[in-house]
């Protein structure tokens, strides 16, 4: 049913922590108690940001939308967290979802961050505790640029700026992790590189997916006529928007680097069992007249009967036999290996 809350039953419980700022001043508050009614929302005085991390408590966060007049389609989408990356226009204010990104020692961790523009206030909500904002409370709480001299458009946009910004440093351990992937390749292929190949591209299809629907939200909160982003604010969205661009762009170079990357595997290993089946080959070539030899003159023809097999009767015949073997086996690897089949370069024809 639409407008339903169904929070799963991995939802972490829900924190509040909220910061209001002007040009003057700033207060940072970590609220334990979950009075929602204690929240600045009715202030006037500056930007109020609250952030919510964790999806647990449905009452608490039904609480918070009413109170902030959030719509009750807008708190659906909060707590069905597989999201994609979107903007909608209500008549209480503006509704952003994105994709969060951090570093993690299995791969990459998502989350879904949405965020409610309304009036002089921000509202993030997070799936867990734990984010990439520290950079924008750190400028908040310094007064270091142009974040406490604007208003909340200008807040969702450095929230907005650190999520894409997140993704860069993710995406250079994946272009190392390449570069070392392809070394071991060159070097010797292993069952686990084809291994680790397939679990890269999974992953930056996953990077894609995530990333791809964040161009077009940045590009309609740049067409936006409602008034939610002053004119001011767009020309710094441009420059996300120009982020989420080159971010996407590295991740179809990683792609692509991926997808020759398993063709490397797959030829290397082509080309070890070429080699394989080579040597193979020669040492099957190289025991043919011999198994043609012994076959002759292991026929059982009397040799007292002139004509059949003289050699037989000569001294040393089976030394001899087995010297003309031996000249044989080498005449023919020396042969081979002047064709370069036993080490070496082989000339192309």
């Amino acid at each position: 049913m639409p407008g339903t809350v169904v929070v799963d039953e991995a939802a972490e419980p829900t924190a509040l922590r909220w910061v209001r700022y002007d040009a003057h001043a700033f207060v940072e508050h970590q609220d334990e108690t979950h009075a929602v009614d204690e929240l600045p929302l009715d202030d006037d005085g500056g930007v109020v940001w609250i952030d919510a991390s964790g999806l647990a408590n449905t009452q608490l966060l039904e609480d918070l939308a009413s109170r902030a007049g959030i719509h009750p389609l807008v708190l659906e989408d909060i707590v069905h967290t597989g999201q994609r990356a979107k903007t909608d226009e209500y008549d209480e204010g503006r509704f952003l979802v994105c994709r969060m990104l951090r570093p993690d020692s299995e791969g990459i961790d998502t989350e879904q961050l949405g965020i409610w523009l309304g009036g002089h206030s921000v509202i993030t909500f997070q799936e867990r505790v734990g984010d990439v904002f520290e950079p924008v409370r750190g400028r908040i709480r310094t007064g270091r640029g142009r974040i406490r001299r604007y208003g909340p458009d200008y807040l969702v946009y450095a929230l907005l700026d650190a999520c894409v910004d997140a993704y860069f440093p993710v995406l250079e351990t994946y272009g190392e992790a390449l570069e070392d992937l392809e070394e071991q390749v060159l070097e010797r292929v292993h069952q686990s590189q084809v291994v680790e190949i397939l679990r890269m591209k999974r992953e930056l299809t996953q990077l894609r997916r995530s990333c791809w629907p964040m161009r077009e939200m940045v590009q309609s909160l740049i067409r936006s006529d409602d008034g939610s982003f002053e004119e001011s604010t767009k020309v710094y969205l441009r420059d996300v928007h120009d982020h989420v661009v080159q971010v996407l762009d590295m991740i179809e170079g990683y792609r692509e680097i991926v997808a020759s990357l398993l063709d490397l595997y797959l030829s290397t290993l082509s080309h070890g069992m070429n080699e394989t089946m080579r040597v193979l080959t020669v040492i099957s070539t190289v025991f043919i007249p011999m198994m043609f030899l012994t076959g002759l003159y292991g026929m059982n023809f009397d040799t007292k009967q002139p004509g059949n097999m003289p050699e037989l009767e000569m001294p040393y015949a089976y030394v001899g036999f087995l010297v003309v073997l031996g000249i044989i086996a080498l005449l023919m690897l020396l042969w081979f290996r002047r064709l370069g089949w036993l080490g070496g370069k082989r000339d192309l024809p």
